[in-house]
């Protein structure tokens, strides 16, 4: 029997996450950085709650091309089809741009976040290749859109989230990618040679093959990491059959980076050697 609280999401504002938050014993793994992971994280009727909704939006279609309103290819470098959540975004996916999950996944990762998110359904099809090893430390831009409980996601209607060009340029404030947190779903009877694993490297030039670890896209589960000089990962191309995840991204001010590492992140995406982590 679905509950009150799920049925309510369905179309308005995310339930408490302590109505629909199932595992609260996620595991910490230092090798070859330290990520967090967990499985069942959500209550059924919720998780199901959210196959739904990720239904709905692929059954608008895919788009070759740029295309705010569907799953398309609006990445660079990239196999993967996004959808980026508007910032008025409502049903069970808005979850993930609350100010509870926020702030669950920012004291997890003792980061300073400041309640800019960025947050997207992304759907990589059958014979996806490999992405290759990178980083997801880069700098963002946001105008100010805050949602009731505070917080601020990306709007590209009004700046541009890689170089802060846009309607709001002048207003618009730079940030910092700090956290990468990867939630897999309706990847239903995934199974080892299946691929779409998202891989963790010790070092940029380790070969794309050979991860450290590779986290497997099991339905219901999550990666979270901090983004650091050293958090480089992959996608890992998948031979047999699609995979489907929510990638949240929270940010952290420039000035907290040199405070952490006394490296300033170069404002221009071009300038690093980074994809901006477009294929977890």
């Amino acid at each position: 029997m679905t509950s009150p609280a799920v049925s309510r999401a369905r179309s308005g504002p995310p339930p408490p996450l302590t109505e629909v938050l199932a595992n609260r014993r996620w595991w910490r793994d230092d090798r070859p950085f330290p990520h967090f992971r967990a499985q069942g994280v959500f209550t059924p009727a919720f998780y199901d709650a959210l196959v739904e909704h990720r239904r709905r939006v692929e059954r608008r279609g895919r788009s070759e091309t740029a295309d705010p309103s569907r799953l398309s290819r609006n990445m660079l470098n990239s196999d993967a089809y996004a959808w980026d959540f508007p910032p008025d975004l409502g049903g069970p996916l808005s979850i993930f741009v609350s100010r509870a999950w926020h702030d669950m996944i920012a004291a997890m990762t003792d980061v300073p976040a400041t309640g800019d998110v960025n947050c997207a359904l992304h759907h990589h099809h059958a014979g996806s290749r490999d992405g290759f090893v990178h980083g997801d430390l880069g700098v963002a831009w946001f105008s100010r859109q805050p949602r009731a409980d505070g917080i601020n996601p990306m709007d590209l209607a009004r700046c541009s989230y890689t170089d802060g060009s846009g309607p709001e340029h002048a207003s618009a404030v730079d940030r910092v990618r700090a956290v990468t947190a990867i939630f897999y779903l309706d990847n239903e009877g995934w199974q080892p040679g299946d691929g779409g694993e998202t891989a963790l490297y010790l070092r940029q030039s380790d070969p794309v093959r050979r991860p450290a670890v590779a986290v497997a896209p099991v339905d219901n589960s999550i990666l979270v990491f901090e983004n650091t000089p050293h958090s480089y990962h992959a996608f890992l191309r998948n031979p047999t059959r699609a995979r489907n995840s929510v990638i949240l991204w929270l940010h952290r001010a420039n000035s907290d980076v040199m405070t952490r590492w006394g490296v300033e992140v170069a404002k221009s995406w071009g300038q690093v050697p980074l994809d901006g982590g477009i294929d977890p």
